[in-house]
């Protein structure tokens, strides 16, 4: 039950990051702090769930995962 909350919470997050990184325009700088905070938090949970048992596949797409993460906080410049 905790796991389906925490999963939900997440697929929010990683939602609101991709709707904030295809916006054209600059966020402000608190915009841009919540954003980046954000995928660092997104990033922390990839992190969490590479560390759990999983097959190759899975561990494959939790890494790209969290590379595109880690792309946009670049991009960013968090």
């Amino acid at each position: 039950m905790m796991e389906g909350a925490r999963m939900e919470r997440e697929k929010a997050t990683i939602a609101r990051i991709n709707v904030a990184s295809s916006t054209p325009a600059l966020p402000s700088s608190d915009d841009k702090k919540s954003v980046c905070d954000a995928i660092d938090r997104a990033i922390a949970v990839k992190d969490s769930e590479l560390r759990q048992p999983h097959s190759a596949q899975q561990g494959d797409s939790l890494t790209g995962e969290r590379k595109k993460l880690t792309d946009k906080r670049f991009s960013l410049g968090c």
